[in-house]
């Protein structure tokens, strides 16, 4: 049965947007989406289905949590959102809730730590299961990881910490940020492992951000800014917000477990220069112009195969593969891409 929430579209604010609700006797979950574009019943039933989709996040989290801060959704862009109450049958509600543009209280449950969450625990039993569904305990369930199979998503570090605006910058520090335009396959900011760091933080911004700018960057309060947090094993991501030919400014910072910041050195180029063929992508909520892009080139490529499957035409067969290659450098591992190349040999 289709989704029939009522999605809420806001715009990003530097301390999140709080989402609160008051749950209905009998819930036992509930499922909070956040999605790039208003979807319909359908497409929302799908993202359910798989935990997520590229276009819509969704997290569960247990029947006696009522608010969630979106910590994951860089400042200034739109998201649609809903709520949806998950009851013991299996029956899927949605649940009437609002909005709170300034974010919440401190102790709300905030989606980066629904992500590590997730992440660590073991799977629990979904509701629509035919096994009974336990009632939820005091600690509300964690969201299960998504299944096996689901439409193309970004590549997402692993371990990811804290966001950048979660801690407030301690040191005074002398920021030098580095220039470079943007490549055809996204420019790659990669540098190597300090064994102090508990995080990377990257920033991106269309302009130079001076030591003085440095607290508000980090906050999330600068324009045409873009601040992420990696784990300690992550030495590369892929630029996804810079436009393509446009000039970006970039820094790198590590951050120790104490809170503390330093400056890192870090290197830019493209896929061949750095020779980072696969990472992370710096926002892996955006990516709908990739995704187009990706697409266009795969259309191409199976016009190219079916080609060479119809006629033998070698060159087209190369052309095939050349443009599913540059689909994999633009959107490492992207599923089709990967199943299209693997046909093709």
């Amino acid at each position: 049965m289709a989704l029939n929430l009522v999605l809420v579209q806001q715009r990003q604010s530097a301390r999140g947007i709080g989402l609160s609700w008051t749950p209905l006797e009998g819930a036992s979950a509930h499922q909070v989406f956040v999605a790039c574009r208003r979807l319909l019943p359908e497409e929302l039933e799908a993202a359910a289905s798989v935990n997520g989709t590229a276009e819509c996040f969704v997290a569960k989290v247990g029947g006696d949590v009522t608010s969630v801060i979106d910590d994951i959704t860089p400042p200034g862009e739109a998201r649609h959102y809903g709520v949806a109450m998950v009851f013991a049958d299996g029956t899927v509600r949605p649940a009437r809730f609002r909005t709170l543009p300034e974010g919440g209280r401190p102790e709300w449950f905030h989606l980066s730590e629904l992500n590590r969450a997730q992440a660590a625990a073991p799977p629990p039993a979904p509701p629509q299961a035919s096994a009974p569904t336990r009632a939820p305990g005091p600690v509300p369930t964690p969201a299960r990881p998504a299944a096996a199979g689901p439409p193309p998503r970004p590549a997402v570090p692993p371990d990811v910490p804290p966001p950048p605006s979660s801690l407030p910058l301690q040191d005074s520090l002398e920021l030098r940020m580095q220039g470079a335009t943007q490549t055809w396959d996204g420019l790659r900011i990669h540098w190597e492992r300090d064994p102090r760091a508990a995080a990377y933080e990257i920033i991106a911004s269309d302009h130079q951000i001076f030591s003085e700018e440095l607290a508000d960057a980090l906050a999330g309060c600068a324009d045409f800014t873009t601040v992420a947090a990696v784990g300690p094993t992550v030495t590369c991501v892929i630029d996804n917000v810079t436009p393509r030919e446009a000039r970006g400014w970039y820094a790198v910072l590590v951050r120790s477990r104490d809170g503390h910041r330093t400056l890192h050195p870090f290197k830019l180029g493209d896929a061949a220069a750095s020779g980072r063929l696969s990472a992370p992508f710096l926002n892996p909520n955006r990516t709908g112009e990739l995704r187009a892009e990706v697409e266009a080139l795969l259309a191409d490529a199976r016009e190219q195969w079916e080609r060479w499957r119809s006629n033998q035409d070698a060159g087209a067969r190369h052309e095939a593969k050349r443009m599913v290659a540059d689909a994999l450098l633009i959107w490492p591992g992207h599923p089709a891409a990967q199943r299209l190349l693997a046909e093709i040999g």
